[in-house]
């Protein structure tokens, strides 16, 4: 049964220490190496009944995903992409392809479909092509296409130069024009492509790529002459032709294309990651240990298989698996070369230097590919190996036993991955720096990693805000605090540039405005503000988003001149310190101009009769009119901007986005609201307005809602009210023996904002849930915001918000709806209090405006934990904890029993029903994530290990569940007995269904009635209850140095006070 049920369920348990971490994304990696032995062959306690996954599936490659992506650009019609890996260059080929204008459409299985048939532009902006360099391949689709393209010259990891040379002489060879200006390349084909036999100087990928893709759509014949034969390039030449196009020898150093008229659309399926592959393979052997890799092509690993088995390693391989034992020895040093395949993969060199690094024996590495692949031996050296330099493409790598901790940075994408891998070996806590170039080539690599016993995770890091100095720091302060980013010391008191803030563990620092998009740039920031004259000037890479426009400092960026005396016709001379911005303005104008760089004053530089005009910010004129200058042309509105870095967008994704709510609402309002709500539901709301939802359109959803489904909720509404009903506070009172009258006053909330999710993951339960205890509580208003991905508005939501009571309702979702909420816009009043169940990124926003506003608790994903004798239905139990897994992927299901008979019934049931689940992947997903089945030794143990974990639902399915319930100190709700099923509690059984998560359990309570009260204390003294306390009071009051309050207090007792009687 354990192997039936093995790749079902994942993660070893034991009464001594069970781990039920949920960490978030992570700027760091922090790795802990004395917990991984290559694969998951963690001991077993004779407590434990876990089963642990002895395999990692591969995933999708990247390398062939991009090339494949911008081949879409080839044909009008709809392309599907499957299975595309869920990396950081992925995500910026997809945002380059809408940028062009193509509709791009993600589901959640990250399967693009693409269709190109309404380019909007035909130019690939440098802010995208220079962070990946793969971007630069959809230069030959859009020439061949459309008869012309500009595509900015190539970025990427900075592991030596890779001229797109070959590309563009292969292109000429094709009939185009090809030109490179200003960062530029402009390609034009008007009469179209033509083919030719094309012979590449050296063996280039990517070149190979752009002149397949670009000969699909050529007339006549094309032959590629050393082309390059990587795997890649046959997925690409697969891909093509399920297109209709005509390519051959793909895979070989000659590849034909016979050209056609058009290609029509069709889906094709990326190839497994060789390199991910061989990284798992390499850190398993470099560890001493063992793994399987299953969905992997071993035909495209030849190389590497044949270099680990050189180290030691012993391979079975099979049409789609790989399984390395090195049975516990050393690895044997083997010398590498790289080369083109099928050739050792550049790729591959820095994980196999770790690898060599503690192996036995000494090995020269040649890197043949690129100049400057080796930055990475500095930090490896670090962890304790010796690696020699000798030239930029030698290294030699002297084995040691063993090495050791340190803090390392991250300098390329396979770099990354290689200190990855020497971190797994080295003795103690490693932490990586920069991981977002590890992000850029790996899926989850720590998760992948957790899964064969190594001990990896994103270490915790708040937010890194880079702000200008003066005006815009001193604006934007208060904006941040708002949002519960606050320095701990006055900066206007202190010299420092860099500050902790009071909560979050967040820095900010404080910089010339010239380098706050190099600080985001380089990740030295995540977050930086600044003005748009700074981002327009700006001769980065643009590794970041502009975000947002905090409305701060407007002003414009203007041409001027002396009055009245007109532009010569000649070359114009112009005096600015923004060199670009002038640059582009007059290139766009066709005017042919002179740069004088100033650093301020400009408007003394014609007076001087050094420039002709200048290019200056303007605010209100004043300076140009007194100094005989006039305003001419604007070139831009400039004001306050919010960039963040394009890697922390994915890495620190809910901070970043609560943060960006939280200002938006702030700055913006309604306005700001209307923006996010258009651009994240995908509305085409005009105003905000737009965005309420009446009382007559609550009553129209409640009259379409079928009969039966809202007799379903009317009755759970009132079981839900009846029971709410029992937890009603009454305000009391009593006088004591000196005649005071002490009480306590209960006063409901007057304001409360209700978050209920939306769209097709929409809840009606949930709004019964928390809108009807409020509604008891005696709530003045309920302010209900509920999210309509696509403009859908779910009926049997609005019905259940018209049944419980809400007073105003506004299809606004995310962490903008939390900050309209918590502070308040012209349409959404600000509430006392904020309830509800939201996504990562809204519980964040919550946890930021908490402090101006209550909160229910931070959500964590939901759990469910099961204590069993053996006596219920196999298959209830079953049920029981799939009805959680089935929630996501992140749910939480365990299972407690001394029956390990019974655990093996529930097993079965489990195996049997998974099938027949509509939602069995995210069930599977859950399982192999959160789930186990554990054999305690007794009912004592269970009970102990559940209170422990402090679970949100704990379920007694056992035979007599009562005398349990005392000994049950930590749960969020308690189901007993067989036939209590935690569905009935989600529904209909009269509780709340809001409940701590995440062992908060421990201090926290199901929502209820009185979380939407206040208690007031009431104290009436008589005059001689205030007579004899006096007594008591002054003296404490004199004891804590308070002279007013003993005065206070004296003078109600009709006494004069001094420090004798005080001490008397």
């Amino acid at each position: 049964m354990q192997e039936e049920i093995r790749a079902l369920l994942a993660g070893a348990f034991s009464d001594a220490e069970i781990d039920l971490n949920l960490d978030g994304n992570r700027a760091l990696i922090e790795i802990v190496s004395s917990h991984f032995d290559g694969m998951s062959r963690v001991q077993r306690q004779q407590a434990v009944y876990a089963v642990i996954a002895d395999y990692i599936a591969d995933g999708r490659a990247k390398n062939s995903t991009l090339p494949i992506l911008a081949g879409t650009l080839l044909t009008d019609e709809p392309v599907l992409v499957r299975n595309a890996p869920h990396l950081h260059d992925v995500t910026t080929m997809i945002e380059l392809l809408g940028t062009l204008g193509a509709q791009v459409v993600i589901d959640e299985k990250l399967n693009v479909e693409v269709c190109a048939n309404n380019l909007t532009q035909l130019c690939a902006p440098y802010e995208l092509v220079k962070t990946m360099r793969a971007s630069f391949l959809v230069l030959g689709p859009l020439l061949a296409k459309h008869g012309r393209a500009q595509v900015s010259l190539p970025g990427g990891c900075a592991i030596g130069s890779r001229p797109v040379d070959q590309h563009l002489k292969g292109l000429e060879v094709l009939g185009a024009k090809v030109s490179v200006s200003d960062g530029y390349v402009y390609a034009d084909a008007p009469d179209g492509l033509v083919g030719a036999d094309v012979y590449m100087d050296l063996v280039t990928v990517g070149g190979t790529e752009n002149l397949m893709m670009a000969a699909c759509l050529a007339s006549g014949t094309t032959r590629l002459q050393n082309a390059a034969r990587e795997p890649e390039i046959v997925d690409l030449g697969n891909f093509l032709n399920t297109l209709g196009a005509r390519v051959k020898g793909h895979g070989t150093s000659t590849i034909e294309i016979q050209g056609v008229a058009k290609l029509h659309g069709g889906e094709h399926r990326v190839m497994a990651d060789r390199v991910e592959a061989g990284t798992y393979l390499i850190a398993a052997a470099a560890t001493r240990g063992s793994i399987k890799l299953v969905d992997v092509e071993p035909d495209t690993l030849g190389a590497v298989l044949e270099k680990l088995q050189q180290a030691g390693a012993s391979l079975t391989i099979g049409d789609n698996w790989i399984e390395l034992d090195m049975q516990g020895k050393r690895p044997l040093a083997v010398d590498i070369e790289t080369t083109p395949y099928p050739g050792f993969p550049t790729d591959m060199q820095a994980q196999f230097m770790a690898l060599n690094a503690v192996a036995q024996g000494t090995s020269a590495i040649r890197e043949n590919i690129f100049e400057n692949r080796f930055m990475h031996v500095q930090e490896m050296n670090r962890l304790g190996a010796d690696i020699e330099l000798h030239g930029h493409s030698m290294a030699v790598v002297h084995g040691t036993d063993k090495l050791r901790a340190a803090p390392v940075m991250a300098t390329d994408l396979r770099a990354s991955s290689s200190l990855v891998i020497a971190a797994l070996v080295a003795e103690g806590t490693t932490i990586i720096d920069r991981i977002y170039h590890i992000d850029r080539g790996y899926e989850t690599i720590e998760e992948k990693l957790q899964q064969l016993g190594g001990s990896v995770q994103r270490a915790v890091m708040g937010l890194i805000i880079a702000l200008n100095k003066g005006r815009i720091f001193k604006e934007c302060l208060p904006l941040l605090a708002a949002c519960d980013i606050a320095p701990d010391e006055d900066p206007d008191a202190s010299r420092k540039l860099i500050f902790e803030t009071r909560t979050g563990g967040h820095q900010i620092i404080v910089a010339r405005s010239a380098d706050v998009p190099t600080y985001v740039e380089y990740g030295v920031a995540d977050i930086g503000i600044t003005g748009k004259d700074t981002i327009l000037e700006y001769g980065g890479a643009m590794g970041f988003y502009e975000m947002l426009d905090l409305g701060i400092g407007k002003c414009r960026m203007m041409t001027a001149g002396p009055v009245g005396v007109p532009e010569p016709s000649g070359v114009l001379r112009v005096a600015t310190k923004f060199i670009n911005i002038t640059k582009d303005y007059y290139r766009q104008q066709g005017r042919q101009v002179s740069l004088i760089k100033l650093s301020g004053a400009m408007e003394i530089a014609p007076l001087l009769n050094l420039s002709d005009t200048i290019v200056d910010i303007v605010d209100t004129g004043n300076t140009l009119v007194a100094n005989g200058l006039e305003a001419r042309a604007t070139i831009c509105d400039i004001s306050t901007r919010l960039i963040v870095n394009r890697a922390s967008m994915k890495t620190k994704f809910d901070e970043v986005n609560a943060l960006i709510g939280q200002l938006a609402i702030r700055t913006q309002g309604d306005q700001a609201l209307l923006a996010l709500s258009n651009k994240f539901d995908q509305l085409a709301f005009l105003n905000a307005e737009q965005l309420r939802v009446s009382h007559d359109e609550l009553q129209a959803a409640k009259a379409r809602v079928a009969p039966a489904d809202l007799r379903a909720l009317q009755q759970a509404a009132q079981r839900i009210a009846s029971y709410h009903q029992h937890q009603i506070e009454q305000s009391w009172s009593y006088v004591d023996d000196l005649g005071n009258r002490l009480g306590q006053k209960i006063t409901p909330l007057e304001r409360v904002g209700v978050y209920v999710p939306g769209g097709k993951a929409s809840y009606p339960s949930s709004v019964l849930m928390t809108l009807i205890p409020a509604k008891v509580a005696g709530v003045g208003e309920l302010i209900v915001t509920v999210p309509t991905p696509q403009g859908e508005r779910n009926d049997l939501v609005l019905a259940a918000l018209a049944e419980a009571g809400a007073d105003q309702v506004f299809t606004v979702g995310g962490a903008q709806a939390i900050g309209a909420l918590a502070y308040g816009t012209d349409m959404v009043p600000k509430v006392d209090k904020i309830v509800g169940p939201g996504n990562a990124y809204v519980a964040e926003a919550k946890r930021q405006v908490f402090g101006h506003v209550g909160i229910d608790v931070i959500a964590g994903p939901s759990e469910v934990l099961v204590i069993a004798d053996g006596s219920t239905d196999p298959q209830w139990a079953a049920l029981d904890l799939f009805s959680q897994a089935e929630h996501d992927a992140a749910a939480q299901s365990i299972l407690l029993s001394p029956d390990s008979e019974y655990i093996d019934a529930v097993a079965a049931a489990m195996m049997q029903l998974l099938p027949k689940m509509q939602r069995r992947e995210i069930i599977a997903a859950s399982l192999q994530q959160r789930g186990a089945l554990i054999k305690t030794a007794d009912m004592d143990e269970a009970i102990k290990l559940a209170n422990r974990i402090a679970p949100e639902h704990l379920e007694l399915l056992v035979a007599d569940p009562e005398p349990m319930v005392d000994r049950l100190t930590h749960a969020g709700a308690i189901f007993c007995g067989a036939y209590t099923a935690e569905t009935f509690g989600d529904y209909v059984a009269g509780p709340s269904h809001v409940l701590p998560t995440f062992g908060t359990a421990r201090f926290a309570s199901p929502l209820g009635v009185y979380d939407f009260v206040k208690r007031s204390s009431v104290i009436h003294m008589s005059a001689e209850g205030a007579a004899q306390l006096a007594d008591i009071a002054v003296p404490l009051a004199t004891g804590e140095g308070l002279q007013a309050h003993a005065m206070a207090a004296a003078a109600r007792a009709g006494n004069s006070w001094s420090d004798d009687s005080a001490a008397s």
